[in-house]
């Protein structure tokens, strides 16, 4: 089973689910699972401390990445000189994560993002529009800043 289907299951069995999921549309469903795992999260983020969590949010990371790994690195226990940091670092930002053998820079990774945020912006408005029907306007809280991305310009 995978994983979106068992936290699916879970919320059902626990009557959090108003709707049915096997009556849901693809994007329904995508945003169903987006929110069942941001409330999963809190509840893990509630129910053991930030000693034992902590969370990254990609924008911030991408935009400094050698201080977010060095915060990760002490978070985790590992010591490394800032050197091997910064190599990894220069690893990570000119690797395509689908295409190893690709250069990929951030103005690519950016390029992409707007293209697929183009092509995707009418499913994520509908996905979004039928959350905030299905769930209430409080749900744009719980989706966060990434619900108001699609109207934003690119590049």
């Amino acid at each position: 089973m995978r994983a979106n289907e068992f936290l699916i299951d879970e919320m059902a069995m626990e009557g959090q689910l108003p709707v049915n999921p096997s009556q849901l549309s693809v994007v329904q469903l995508s945003v169903l699972v987006w929110i069942l795992q941001r409330k999963k999260m809190r509840s893990l983020m509630n129910k053991f401390n930030s000693e034992r969590i902590r969370t990254i949010n990609s924008e911030k990371f991408m935009a400094s990445q050698d201080r977010h790994v060095k915060k990760a690195l002490r978070f985790l226990g590992t010591k490394t000189s800032d050197g091997s940091i910064e190599k990894q670092i220069a690893g990570i930002q000119s690797i395509h994560s689908k295409a190893l053998t690709e250069t990929y820079g951030a103005d690519q990774r950016e390029q992409d993002f707007c293209k697929l945020r183009e092509q995707m912006s009418d499913e994520i408005e509908s996905g979004i529009q039928w959350a905030i029907q299905t769930f209430g306007m409080e749900i744009l809280n719980d989706l966060g800043n990434q619900a108001q991305m699609t109207s934003l310009p690119c590049g």
